[in-house]
């Protein structure tokens, strides 16, 4: 997925993000987790890496290993892995789609300048 790296990783750096570890109540249902791990390269060449999952709780994190988002955005990376199309998707749990472009994050997931590249991968 090359063509969508920008926009992936715009929406991406938007959602709300905290640096403290919280805690959250998920209900025990079983089931199949799909975790993804996507690179996002920089023309500097350095590297980013994000780490989010799709699991049937909606009740996972997504996080570049310093800061961790609590918005639940796995549906959306699934779609995105199978058809090579970035879109943010409204789930059960969000009302609107997020995020609200207009209002800047206090941090991001993402630093701006992505270059064009993404890869990454499922299990």
């Amino acid at each position: 997925m090359t063509d969508q790296a920008k926009s992936m990783a715009y929406d991406l750096g938007y959602l709300p993000v905290t640096t403290d570890r919280v805690e959250k109540m998920c209900t025990l249902v079983g089931g199949l987790a799909t975790n993804y791990l996507i690179r996002f390269a920089y023309p500097d060449g350095q590297a980013l890496w994000v780490g989010s999952a799709e699991e049937v709780n909606s009740c996972v994190t997504t996080t570049n290993g310093t800061v961790v988002s609590n918005s639940y955005v796995g549906p959306s990376i699934t779609a995105a892995y199978r058809t090579g199309t970035w879109a943010l998707l409204w789930t059960r749990r969000r009302r609107r789609p997020w995020p609200r472009r207009s209002d800047p994050p206090p941090a991001r997931v993402l630093p701006p300048s992505v270059d064009q590249r993404v890869s990454g991968g499922a299990r």
